[in-house]
């Protein structure tokens, strides 16, 4: 950024000896916490870690000792410092290995990274401010943590899952800047962000936290087989700003939270029960899938043909035909997985009548079974009153909420282009 001293190559400077110094702390913590038992006192030294490592930062910018050193170290000391707290505290507190799970995973890629970005550049790149956050964030939990052993089970969820989602999101934002220096852009501004993401970053901040939070409630009321779809939306949060990327547009916000809402549905209704607590919510997400799923296909019909050349009619085609085909996609996907893994994706209707030209009792003529109440399978009778259909109805609607999506998303689109053609209202 500017105003940030260049690194020099120094090796023997203040902060360079304090990042050593926390160095040497951590098997003290260790030894502390697991050999003599002294929570207390173990709470009081990574305190004292935790203030070096503000020092130290503010004295190498204040004074001009930043160096290329100080710069790789500093991290080093202060990662291995939460990997090793982090550890102790899961003896005691199991849902700490999220954590460490989720640190480890954040630094290793990290550090593949940034070797090739040392290669090419021959710089190291220093922290930015999400990263500064995270770091906060898991010091505040692992001190908590150490100074209340008795803190209530849904507090240090919460904390332990408001830390893995800042850590979580910082490593995205990480891969997102080095990416771009080893692309080519240099190293200042792949850091900045427009003021506008600022908002956005939060709520999806929110949203991995939410995530977080009901993966550890799901270890916790051992309902395993839901855990992939809380995992998976851990990164479908992400699916907004990654769309905006790669069709290099900027969303409107509107569009853009709407999106990022729509990523958590799902996992509100396996996960938190709202498929069976609301009966509509199924088709709510089949309807706004539509929507988004058409906005999206009108972006990738600009990126493919351009913005100035694309006629507005056939975008709004494309993105009809677009979202309707992954609807159809997605009732393939759930189809396969009712039978492949005897999942219930295809929701059964309950039908009491029947038509069907197989009971007839002449050719071409439609037998029917009115008011069915009672259905029997193998000499045991079902507990619906009525047949189960196996999901074809569930099916149908899903197509049909999809479409109607498709069609609001399509016509909504032409018109605001209508408009803005015809100088009713500004230019997006």
């Amino acid at each position: 950024m500017s105003g940030e001293p260049s690194a020099s190559n120094k090796i023997l400077t203040i902060p360079n000896l304090l990042s050593l110094f926390r160095l040497c702390l951590i098997p003290v913590i260790v030894w502390l916490y697991c050999e003599v038992g002294n929570v207390p006192l173990t709470a009081l030294v990574l305190a004292l870690s935790a203030l070096t490592d503000v020092v130290d930062g503010r004295i190498a910018r204040k004074f001009h000792m930043v160096s290329q050193l100080g710069k790789a170290l500093d991290p080093v000391a202060d990662k291995l410092t939460q990997a090793a707290v982090l550890i102790c505290l899961a003896t005691r507190f199991p849902r700490m290995w999220v954590l460490v799970a989720f640190l480890a995973l954040k630094e290793i890629l990290s550090a593949i990274i940034n070797l090739r970005i040392i290669r090419k550049t021959g710089t190291v790149l220093g922290a930015l401010w999400h990263g500064k956050i995270a770091t906060v964030l898991v010091y505040a939990t692992m001190l908590i943590h150490l100074i209340w052993s008795g803190i209530p089970s849904y507090l240090s969820d919460f904390l332990i899952c408001a830390a893995g989602g800042v850590l979580l999101l910082s490593g995205i934002l990480y891969a997102v800047r080095n990416h771009r220096v080893l692309s080519g852009e240099g190293a200042q501004e792949a850091s900045r962000l427009p003021d506008r993401s600022a908002a956005r970053l939060t709520w999806i901040l929110l949203g991995e936290c939410f995530a977080v939070y009901t993966i550890v409630m799901l270890c916790r009321w051992k309902m395993y087989s839901r855990l992939p779809l809380a995992v998976a939306t851990l990164f479908l949060a992400l699916l907004p700003e990654i769309a905006q990327r790669l069709l290099r547009r900027t969303f409107p916000a509107p569009f853009y939270y709407f999106s990022l809402a729509y990523s958590l549905c799902p996992m509100l209704g396996q996960c938190h029960n709202f498929y069976y607590l609301f009966s509509w919510w199924d088709k709510l997400l089949h309807l706004s899938g539509g929507v988004i799923f058409t906005i999206l296909g009108v972006y990738l019909f600009g990126r493919i043909c351009g913005r100035e050349r694309r006629n507005r009619y056939a975008a709004a085609l494309f993105a009809l035909m677009f979202s309707m085909s992954l609807a159809v996609v997605w009732e393939f996907f759930e189809f396969g997985s009712d039978q492949l893994m005897g999942s219930d994706m295809q929701r059964d209707t309950v039908v009491t009548a029947l038509h069907s030209y197989d009971l007839g009792t002449e050719l071409g003529v439609t037998g029917s079974i009115e008011d069915i109440t009672l259905v029997t399978v193998n000499g045991t009778a079902l507990p619906a009153a009525g047949y189960l259909d196996i999901g074809l109805i569930d099916t149908m609607y899903d197509l049909l909420m999809g479409t109607l999506g498709a069609l609001a998303g399509s016509g909504a689109w032409l018109l605001s282009r209508k408009r803005q053609d015809s100088g009713e209202c500004p230019r997006a």
